[in-house]
C-alpha cells in the first residue's frame, strides 16, 4: 500500500523529511520522519479536501491532470510558509478536486478557490 511505499522511500531512498502520496478520492497520505527517531519511526497522516468545499457534490468529470493540480497547489502553499505540510497537503486535496469537476486538464484559478482553500492574507 502506499504507506508502506512512502516508509520504504524514506529508509532506503535519500528523502530528508517525508513522502506525499495521492489516494485519488480518498485524498493523501502524509508519511514523515519522527523527530525522535528520524531513521526508523514514522508519522503518518491522512488528509482530504475541506468537507465544506461545495465541488464535493459535484459529479467527477475527468481526472487527466489532478496530480499535477495536487503537486501545483500543494508546492504553492507550502512556498508562502504559512502552513505545515500536513494543512497545505488537505488543501491541495482541495484544488485537486475542484479540478476534476471539468472536462481536460484544467485547473481552477485563485479567484474560483472558495475561503476554505485561500490563505489568509497579513
Amino acid at each position: 500500500d502506499e504507506v508502506a511505499m512512502a516508509k520504504q522511500l524514506l529508509q532506503t531512498k535519500d528523502v530528508k523529511q517525508a513522502v506525499v502520496c495521492t489516494l485519488g478520492s480518498r485524498g493523501a497520505v502524509v508519511v514523515k520522519r519522527s523527530d525522535e527517531n528520524p531513521k526508523d519511526d514514522f508519522e503518518v497522516t491522512f488528509v482530504d479536501a475541506p468537507e465544506d468545499l461545495p465541488a464535493r457534490q459535484e459529479p467527477i468529470i475527468d481526472t487527466i491532470g489532478a496530480g499535477d493540480c495536487f503537486c501545483g497547489a500543494l508546492s504553492t502553499y507550502l512556498s508562502t510558509g504559512k502552513v505545515s505540510l500536513e494543512e497545505a497537503a488537505g488543501m491541495a486535496c482541495g484544488v485537486a478536486s475542484m479540478s476534476v469537476r471539468r472536462r481536460g486538464a484544467t485547473y481552477p484559478s485563485f479567484d474560483e478557490l472558495p475561503e476554505s482553500l485561500k490563505l489568509k492574507q497579513d
